[in-house]
This record gives structure tokens, C-alpha cells and sequence, in this order.
């Protein structure tokens, strides 16, 4: 697009310094160059007048291939999943890390452990089961054995949130591999007679970087999730920047009405970027319409 834009400008500029040296000459009765610089004039403004229509050509192919790009990279990043839990943060991460420190002590054996000051804890388990019992509704019998029930509760509960951030972090970690290249091509194409700047800051700052800041904010914790994946990473602290990933790709809303509590939860991050999107679309671009979907013809009562 640059190319059509410069050779838009010189053709421009010749067909201007062509007039002026017609008049130059006409005043000075010199009818070579007079008629040398009507011929210089005729073929400026006709290159003028196509490079100006390559010139909008090549405009909208550029800014439909932005779109485009933008578009498919969105599309992919749509595939990511939110951490949804039901209990606290702190407690579930005190809980991974407690079960943690337990299979290590577990590991040693009771004489080298204790040797080393090490013992199972069961404090977050504790604050686990009673945070349940507050906030789940559980119906015992006199013959049930309520401690054991609830030791099985919370193992059930804990697996399952270890299965849901194991899920979301080889999620992000897919994610991480969407490639921004296509897109940086199509920005760098851009590049207008008029109002470059304004169009290519908004461009960049309302789509192209908030797109390459998601995907950074992935992939600079990827390194960490490889290292678990390979067996020599924490867990706990893998859950924990799986949980700020999510909070940035997604917002929650929740709303109560008498005793039920709903939560909803959107992806903001992409909503806000496909919607500066259609801004830039239906904005720079005077040939893309809405579509009209309905329409009704009636005949006017006299």
C-alpha cells in the first residue's frame, strides 16, 4: 500500500509542476517546451488518475486484510476457557500446597522427616471443610460418620479443581502458540494519503496491541506451565498465573435475587477488541454497509 501512496504523491506533484511550466512557457511564447510540458501533463494526471484508483483499491484490500487478520486471531483466542470455582481462591491454593507438603513428608518417612523438622499439616484442610460446611447444604443421619463424609467431600472437591486448572493450563498453553504474524504484516501494510496517524494509532492501540498484549500475557507463563508438564514445576504456583490469565481474558458479574446468586461470566478483553474492530471497519471504510434485514413497502393512503 505504501508504493501506491508515494507513486500517487510523485504522480501528483508532476502533473502540478507540468501546469506550472505550461504557464511558464506560454508566458514566455516558448512553444517547445510549451508543447514538451503539455505532453508532460497529459501523461501525469493520466498516471494521476490511476495510481489514485490502485491507491483506494489497495486501501480497502488493506484495511479488509486487517480486519481479516485481526479477525482469525480473535477467533482462536475465543477457544480460551475461565477458571470457574465455587470456593475462595486462598483456600484452594492452601490446599494444593498443603496436599503438596504432605506427599513430600509422605515420601521422606516418618524418621527422616521428623529428623528434618517436617510434619503433615492439616490446617487448610481444616479451613477447606468448615468453609464447606458453612456454605453447602448437608444432610447427616445419627449413623453416619460425618468427619469421614467430609474427608471425602473435600478430597473430591480438591480433585476436581485439579483436574479444572490442569484442563486450563494446557488450554492456555494451546493458546500460547497463535501466531501474530499475519497480523503484523497486515498492520504494517497500512499506510494512508490521509489521516495515517490517527487511523494506524487507533488500529494499534485499539486492536493490534491489545492483541499481542493477551497473547504475551500467555505466553510469558508458559514457561512455567512447561516446566510442571515436564514434572519439574510447582502446581500450586502454575494454578495461581492460570487464575490471573483468566482474570484478564474474563469478567464476572453476579447477581443476587432473594436467596438465589447467579454469575455470569463474559470475555471482556475479546468483546472490547471485536468491537473496535466494527468501528474501524464501518468507520474508515465508506463501502462496507450494514445489512438491512427487514424491509416492509406499503401503499401511502390518499
Amino acid at each position: 500500500m505504501r508504493a501506491k501512496k508515494w507513486l500517487t504523491f510523485a504522480t501528483i506533484i508532476c502533473t502540478i509542476a507540468s501546469v506550472v511550466l505550461m504557464i511558464v512557457f506560454q508566458c514566455n511564447d516558448i512553444k517547445i517546451g510549451y508543447d514538451i510540458s503539455l505532453a508532460l501533463f497529459g501523461s501525469a494526471f493520466l498516471g494521476f488518475i490511476m495510481s489514485l484508483i490502485e491507491y483506494f483499491s489497495e486501501r480497502k484490500s488493506s484495511m479488509e486484510k486487517f480486519w481479516i487478520e485481526a479477525r482469525k486471531v480473535i477467533i482462536q483466542f475465543r477457544k480460551a476457557k475461565p477458571i470457574v470455582i465455587s470456593e475462595p481462591e486462598e483456600l484452594i491454593f492452601n490446599s494444593f500446597a498443603e496436599e503438596i507438603h504432605n506427599r513430600e513428608v509422605e515420601r521422606y518417612g516418618e524418621k527422616i522427616a521428623n529428623s528434618l523438622g517436617l510434619k503433615k499439616e492439616s490446617k487448610a484442610k481444616n479451613e477447606y471443610i468448615a468453609w464447606m460446611e458453612s456454605h453447602e447444604i448437608m444432610n447427616f443421619t445419627e449413623n453416619d460418620n460425618i468427619s469421614e463424609i467430609l474427608d471425602e467431600l473435600y478430597k473430591q472437591h480438591l480433585e476436581e479443581n485439579k483436574v479444572c486448572f490442569s484442563s486450563i493450563i494446557d488450554n492456555y498453553i494451546d493458546l500460547s502458540n497463535i501466531s501474530l504474524s499475519d497480523l503484523d504484516s497486515a498492520y504494517g501494510s497500512l499506510d494512508f494519503m490521509f489521516g495515517n496517524k490517527k487511523i494506524r494509532r487507533t488500529a494499534y492501540e485499539e486492536i493490534f496491541n491489545k492483541v499481542r498484549e493477551i497473547r504475551n500475557s500467555i505466553y510469558s507463563e508458559v514457561y512455567h506451565f512447561n516446566l510442571w508438564k515436564e514434572g519439574k514445576g510447582n502446581f500450586v504456583i502454575c494454578a495461581m498465573k492460570a487464575m490471573e490469565i483468566s482474570k484478564i481474558l474474563f469478567e464476572s458479574k453476579i447477581s443476587e435475587s432473594g436467596a438465589l446468586k447467579q454469575e455470569c461470566i463474559y470475555q471482556r478483553a475479546f468483546d472490547e477488541i471485536e468491537e473496535s474492530l466494527e468501528d474501524f471497519i464501518y468507520k474508515m471504510v465508506d463501502y462496507l454497509k450494514k445489512a438491512l434485514i427487514y424491509g416492509h413497502t406499503s401503499r401511502i393512503s390518499s
